[in-house]
């Protein structure tokens, strides 16, 4: 209990998340068997790993399916993990012509309509109308059911049975900038000005690799992953500096 609290006082945001691994982390001491938890960040996924280093006994497996490195499907287990089909793949699909689906607004929806974080992994968002998401398999039936509509935009979504990391396109794009500062990398991602990045920032809304930034001057470096509340999340893939000393910056 002792271990518990302290770990709530460093991580002051995350005390439900603590108070729900370490109820299920008894459950599978007492019954001896497997149990998943759902989907988590590096954040809440480096407070799994410290709860379970405390508690002899315990495993955990950590499924990446899209290998993005932003959400992990975290199982307990006592002996041995017993492979099962806890994820599935949703496909949806949007008439484009209408306007462009964006992550916050997909995943917006489905908390909206009664989910939680834990039951919704990535979200992969294509040029073509097309958004594929891992859910948990659970309430899959529930969220097909209950998904019609993404910001007045009709959607058909359907289950996708093969898995394969293949058939998904991750969507990559490509800005200019003129420094490697956070504030200036973040202002095409948000589409607004440089008053509004610094707003963000103030206002703790973005993160490198699950850190709050809070100063302009850190600069961006390859496979850094930004998020930014509301907006989304962007890995950085490659950095080229051209003739006239500008930054052509791929992004996913």
């Amino acid at each position: 209990m002792k271990k518990n609290l302290a770990l709530s006082n460093h991580y002051k945001n995350h005390q439900s998340y603590i108070k729900k691994i370490a109820f299920t982390i008894k459950k599978v001491q007492d019954n001896n068997f497997q149990i998943p938890l759902g989907f988590f960040d590096m954040v809440q996924l480096e407070i799994i790993k410290i709860m379970i280093n405390q508690t002899p006994g315990i495993e955990v497996e950590l499924l990446d399916y899209f290998k993005l490195e932003e959400k992990y499907f975290v199982v307990l287990y006592t002996d041995k993990y017993i492979d099962n089909d806890y994820v599935t793949m949703i496909e949806m699909k949007y008439p484009i012509r209408y306007q462009t689906i964006t992550h916050q607004q997909v995943l917006g929806t489905i908390l909206n309509s009664g989910f939680i974080s834990e039951d919704i992994g990535d979200i992969i968002l294509n040029d073509d109308g097309v958004i594929n998401l891992l859910f948990i398999t659970t309430k899959i039936n529930e969220l097909c059911y209950s998904i019609t509509k993404i910001n007045n935009v009709p959607v058909k979504l359907k289950i996708i049975k093969n898995q394969s990391v293949e058939i998904i396109k991750k969507q990559t794009r490509q800005i200019i900038i003129t420094s490697l500062r956070i504030d200036n990398v973040i202002v095409p991602l948000i589409r607004g000005s440089r008053t509004k990045a610094k707003y963000k920032i103030d206002k703790q809304e973005v993160f490198i690799n699950h850190e709050c930034i809070t100063s302009l001057c850190r600069k961006i470096k390859i496979d850094d992953v930004i998020s930014i509340r509301k907006i989304g999340r962007f890995k950085i893939l490659k950095i080229v500096e051209n003739k006239k000393g500008k930054f052509i910056v791929t992004i996913r």
